[in-house]
């Protein structure tokens, strides 16, 4: 069974994500963020307003959990609660405490990106971009297919 697992392809993406992702986040500890805020304040940088949701879904995680993400950028002020049109949408934007900070992360994560494509080969980095939307693309569909499939119920205990 344990060879099996060292052969899972969720096993080696989530090892894979777990490795890269403290390598960065000790890259922007310089900084005082992590590469999941650094990668939240990307999306604020290229809107005015943004509802959680949908930052939730661009970065490919449940609303709770985004909510949670941004509790420190709140609290540093780094992001601002919004008004919207609508009082069940909850939206926030960057402020410029954010996009200073973000400035400075952005500096340490170009750094680590060189290292990335150096130790990879930017060949090969792009190949791992596609292969990763195509997985991404793969469980999508998969995630469509049963969602449009026919609920089963299960069987009454005896």
């Amino acid at each position: 069974m344990s060879e099996q697992l060292l052969r899972c392809t969720c096993y080696r993406l989530r090892r894979a994500a777990r490795i890269v992702t403290q390598g960065y986040d000790a890259a922007l500890a310089g900084a005082g963020l992590t590469a999941t805020q650094f990668a939240l304040l990307a999306e604020l940088s290229r809107a005015e307003a943004v509802p959680v949701s949908v930052l939730a879904r661009k970065l490919g995680t449940d609303r709770t959990t985004m909510t949670r993400t941004l509790r420190p950028l709140l609290r540093e002020k780094l992001v601002a609660p919004e008004k919207t049109s609508d009082r069940r949408v909850h939206a926030v934007s960057m402020t410029p405490q954010g996009f200073a900070r973000y400035g400075a992360a952005a500096r340490l994560w170009r750094e680590t990106e060189a290292e990335m494509a150096r130790g990879l080969g930017a060949g090969r980095l792009e190949e791992l971009y596609g292969l990763l939307e195509n997985v991404e693309g793969v469980m999508l569909s998969a995630r469509r297919s049963e969602d449009q499939a026919p609920a089963v119920r299960a069987a009454p205990r005896a």
